[in-house]
């Protein structure tokens, strides 16, 4: 048999050698991915984002974003109000609240940048309780298994602030402590207080009913007038 040579053109090689590769892979760890990005400022970014946050490859605690002309800026995490990505939104949360929390206040101590990841939003924008997922990949996990978190966070809340299922917040008492948060839905309320099936949650509880209760409280929440 005789084997036919394959010739590959030299522009094809030098342009696939010098195309810039791209990926998404979560909302801490993507490349030259097409976003748009909301600044706390007010002003808009669009273009392609670069944000390594789960590789250890940050620049200087930040993200890197190529705008549409071309031009590559270096961008505060905590400048961010949020981004978004085909149809989603991520906002920059801060996952070890308790650490900044000041007691009594419903604001926090500047947090550490580090500290920070974006999660993605799964409530509409302006919801009076905000619903995310902090997605981590098996590939990153101790266990080899793919983990989805959960985290809350009410409007009055500061910028930052997204409460994990199972903080002090929440936890103990749970009827009494979820109750008093959403009292200006008094239907709710209720339902959480008297500990009805759906509506309340014991201190150990596995994270799946975790995130059906909690799903349960924040839809309802948003739906009461």
């Amino acid at each position: 048999m005789i084997m036919k040579k394959i010739v590959v053109p030299i522009w094809f090689v030098f342009l696939m050698g010098c195309t810039p590769y791209a990926y998404f892979n979560t909302s801490n760890d993507m490349l030259k991915t097409d976003c748009v990005v909301y600044l706390t400022n007010g002003s808009v970014e669009r273009g392609k984002l670069t944000i390594q946050l789960e590789t250890g490859h940050t620049v200087d605690n930040g993200v890197r974003l190529l705008t549409t002309n071309n031009k590559e800026i270096k961008i505060a995490i905590d400048s961010v109000k949020y981004y978004n990505y085909k149809n989603d939104f991520y906002y920059p949360k801060i996952l070890n609240l308790e650490a900044y929390e000041i007691p009594n206040k419903n604001y926090l101590l500047l947090p550490n940048v580090r500290n920070i990841l974006f999660l993605k939003a799964l409530t509409k924008q302006n919801s009076k309780l905000m619903m995310y997922e902090l997605y981590e990949p098996a590939a990153k996990t101790n266990d080899g298994a793919d983990h989805h978190d959960y985290f809350v966070s009410f409007q009055n809340d500061a910028r930052l602030a997204a409460w994990n299922l199972g903080n002090s917040k929440f936890f103990p008492n749970f009827e009494e402590k979820v109750a008093n948060l959403v009292s200006d839905c008094p239907e709710l309320s209720g339902k959480i207080r008297r500990r009805l099936k759906g509506y309340y949650l014991g201190r150990i509880s596995i994270d799946a009913k975790k995130y059906e209760v909690f799903h349960n409280i924040v839809s309802e929440y948003n739906a009461c007038k």
